[in-house]
């Protein structure tokens, strides 16, 4: 609010400086909430409450005034990399009470993704809206190995030969997709198709046997984009396999918020959690009940010359040590043959 109602006494290139120097600040704070809190949900709401000042210093932030073209059509030529390595379980109990029996087996995953896209853009800033319509490829590898149990008495037992060290498969995929927003709201979605696979981070089933792998395969898995707010000052929002240059195998589920820092279709800044389905013991309906399995912050932040950078870092922590693991990709766009 003190930065918000001062706003006018600075010229635009402080309140620049000022703004990088809190974000510094508030990027440091992150690490030592996300070191030092044993709860997942605990740091998602630390995070939550560290979003404000950022909106309120976005709207300071200097940019152009709209452009006077009623349509702008641009084209969006982009490159990618994303790579991780974390900790995962697989978990298969049956029985209740003192008869329940079962295993909870840990993984560790290992990519490497890249990726690159076409997304043709129609814009109509009188209005505020724009229409994304494109393809991404990827191509990568995804490596896992066993790592521990946690068995309970008399449960199965596994067969060592079974056992993933260090199994490679391929990643490859194609990802048509078509996206539409307004100020005020945004939708969109897709399908992947390819030889594709994610991970669970941490999950539990009703099943006997021993859980070998922490990974599933599939060919086909559909994407999905919803925001509801105002794009340029706040907004809350959910992805589902929709993150460039490829959400797979690491964070399929996204929800958090974001601000544009008083642009609508330039600057973007999220924070967020990932989720994963609940517990055997949860309800799906109450919200304290779904596991916030990570933390996740990305953006977009234009350039000069039509390029603009999509950084990503995301902090998990499910394995059996406790330990915070880390994910990252980044997206390098360049903006070309624009039309008015």
């Amino acid at each position: 609010l003190i930065f918000a109602g001062l706003s006018q006494w600075f010229t635009p290139v402080e309140r620049l400086v000022l703004f990088f120097i809190f974000s510094g600040t508030a990027i440091l704070s992150l690490v030592k909430v996300i070191q030092d809190s044993k709860r997942w949900r605990y740091k998602f709401v630390y995070v939550l409450s560290m979003v404000l000042p950022f909106i309120l210093m976005g709207q300071t932030l200097p940019f152009p005034g709209k452009d006077s073209a009623t349509i702008r059509k641009t084209v969006l030529v982009s490159l990618g990399l994303a790579s991780g390595k974390f900790d995962n379980s697989n978990a298969l109990y049956q029985g209740e009470g003192c008869d329940r029996v079962g295993n909870r087996a840990y993984f560790n995953q290992k990519y490497v993704v890249s990726g690159a896209g076409l997304t043709f853009n129609t814009e109509n800033p009188d209005l505020e809206t724009k229409t994304s319509w494109g393809i991404v490829f990827i191509l990568g590898n995804h490596a896992e190995s066993y790592l521990s149990t946690d068995t309970t008495w008399n449960a199965p037992k596994p067969a060592p030969e079974l056992l993933p060290e260090n199994e490679r498969k391929l990643i490859w995929g194609i990802h048509p997709f078509l996206s539409y927003d307004s100020r005020w709201f945004g939708i969109g979605g897709g399908w992947h198709m390819g030889k594709l696979g994610y991970s669970w981070h941490w999950r539990e089933v009703e099943d006997t046997g021993f859980p070998y792998t922490g990974r599933k395969e599939v060919s086909l898995f559909p994407s999905l984009y919803l925001r509801v707010g105002p794009r340029d000052v706040a907004y809350a929002d959910y992805h589902l396999a929709d993150q460039f240059p490829s959400a797979f195998p690491g964070y399929l589920h996204m929800i958090g918020v974001g601000t544009g820092l008083g642009s609508f279709n330039r600057y973007s800044i999220r924070l967020g959690t990932l989720i994963g389905g609940p517990d055997r013991s949860q309800g799906i309906l109450d919200i304290w009940d779904i596991p916030l399995l990570g933390l996740y912050t990305t953006g977009y932040f234009p350039l000069k010359n039509g390029f603009a950078l999509e950084p990503l870092l995301v902090f998990t922590s499910a394995g059996a040590d406790g330990k915070t693991d880390t994910q990252f990709s980044l997206g390098l766009h360049y903006q070309w043959n624009r039309k008015k």
